[in-house]
């Protein structure tokens, strides 16, 4: 009796030590993969990293450097530069990451996805984004009921897929493609490695694109579509602002990373409701988000009210004028913007935070939360609130600011 009680304790710490090797295992599982480098520029001869001890391979974009990788558990990350450092400094400050440097190495845990910038590296201009994310969830594989495999035609997997009972995938493998037209019920997927140069989103309803993709090279404009979502993807080298949104409702953007750092916006959106902005990484000459900006298809002789939108959790650089976040109201079209959040956003280098601007007689500027923000490097005045004229814009006289 006794000798069967021990028995039985045995295997239960057995099975409590397997339990807890495999907690511990996934714990500590580290890094997951390393996304292919951007193509269209070469790697980066001032920077190098390994995460986990495997080399993660750094683009380069106007001036400066990024790269992208997704782990799990904790990720020891050093970053080596292309001479022994003297100083530097790990933005966003509020997330108070130590680093340690050895020589040319700069080297760091994370115990969680971030977004985070390396800068003022021995007073170098280059800066060097890190994009760590979450392991990919849900991901499609290719021959599966309902994934269409677009690495011949995009616009034939998305018209597949949009026919498809329910909804379908397009699913793009990586390699360059160039533009198409979305559709209904389409989940467009875009694998690592793959580049996808254009698209037209507009009328759509129940649609996404996600993946660890890139998107390329071309401005994304997403207007009149009904629960539209983006996840994931890179949108880098757009000539223009990166990504346009207007008239949407019940969408939204979800851990992108825009990467323009040219004299445009780096997201426009206008006329939304229930809309949130979350997740993500902005870098951009002009407005990281502008709300109301009025321009594109998305213009000022419209009707282009926003009622509901969350701006939370972003990461957002600025480089030349403008502001990390700037809610205007001034336009023919407007009548109001209202309920608002913007809440535990980063600005890193602005001219302005966050700027409120109502014009126009007629339009509300209302119902704004602005809660919980960290902005470093503040070049300007800290919060500005204006009622002006927007003659310049097509607009004309005041409007008004409550709450």
């Amino acid at each position: 009796m006794i000798g069967k009680k021990y028995q039985n304790l045995f295997y239960t710490a057995i099975l409590f030590a397997g339990i807890l090797f495999f907690w511990t295992s996934e714990v500590n599982a580290g890094i997951v993969a390393a996304y292919p480098k951007f193509p269209d520029t070469p790697l980066s001869s001032t920077y190098t990293m390994t995460v986990d001890g495997q080399n993660v391979p750094v683009s380069t974009y106007q001036g400066h450097s990024f790269v992208w990788f997704a782990f799990s558990g904790t990720a020891n990350v050093k970053v080596t530069v292309n001479a022994t450092v003297s100083s530097h400094q790990l933005s966003p400050r509020s997330y108070n990451i130590p680093t340690s440097v050895s020589g040319s190495d700069i080297s760091f845990t994370l115990n969680q996805p971030r977004k985070l910038v390396l800068r003022k590296v021995n007073g170098m201009s280059e800066e060097l984004f890190i994009f760590a994310d979450a392991p990919e969830s849900g991901v499609p594989t290719l021959g599966s009921s309902g994934v269409f495999n677009g690495a011949s035609s995009v616009q034939s997997a998305i018209d597949s897929a949009s026919s498809y009972p329910g909804g379908g995938v397009a699913y793009l493998p990586a390699g360059s493609y160039s533009g198409a037209t979305m559709k209904s019920n389409v989940n467009l997927y875009l694998a690592p490695g793959a580049v996808l140069r254009g698209l037209t989103v507009r009328s759509t309803t129940n649609s996404k694109i996600t993946g660890r993709g890139y998107y390329c090279c071309a401005k994304m404009q997403v207007y009149y579509n009904t629960n539209f979502h983006i996840h994931d993807i890179v949108i880098v080298a757009s000539p223009t602002t990166a990504l346009r949104t207007g008239f949407m409702l019940n969408s939204g953007v979800h851990n992108i990373k825009i990467i323009t750092g040219r004299t445009f916006d780096g997201m426009d959106t206008e006329g939304v409701f229930n809309y949130i902005i979350e997740d993500s990484f902005i870098w951009s000459g002009d407005d990281n988000i502008a709300v109301g900006s009025g321009a594109g298809d998305v213009d000022f002789r419209k009707p282009s009210n926003t009622d509901g939108l969350i701006i939370r959790n972003n990461v957002l650089k600025h480089t030349a004028t403008g502001r990390n976040v700037a809610l205007f109201g001034g336009h023919i079209g407007h009548q109001y913007v209202r309920n608002v959040l913007v809440e535990n956003n980063n600005g890193i280098s602005s001219e302005t935070p966050v700027e409120i601007q109502a014009g126009n007689g007629a339009p509300l500027l209302s119902g704004f939360t602005i809660r919980n923000n960290h902005f470093e490097d503040i070049r300007g005045k800290y919060l500005g609130i204006h009622s002006m004229d927007f003659f310049a814009w097509g607009g004309c006289g005041n409007g008004s600011i409550s709450h």
